[in-house]
């Protein structure tokens, strides 16, 4: 059986997100074969969750750029809107 890491670690960015007002519109994590993405309504806003991220266990592998935040631990991402 294969390890998969969860994403877990990464729901108090996307409720942070939400209580701010950028609702998820994807109801959360989904999972794919790349495993998992939320997309939310609007742009991912770094100042709300950076720290957040800063005191995540695993804060050296969470990368943001501009599609999103990038977990590189267990392959999840919480997205920008598309287009």
């Amino acid at each position: 059986m294969r390890y998969s890491p969860s994403f877990d670690h990464l729901q108090p960015l996307v409720d942070a997100l939400i209580e701010s007002g950028n609702p998820s519109t994807s109801d959360g994590f989904r999972t794919n074969q790349g495993g998992a993405d939320c997309v939310m309504r609007d742009l991912v806003d770094l100042q709300i969750i950076q720290p957040l991220i800063e005191a995540d266990e695993h804060a050296s592998k969470i990368k943001a750029d501009a599609e999103g935040v990038h977990c590189l631990h267990c392959w999840a991402s919480i997205r920008n809107p598309a287009g």
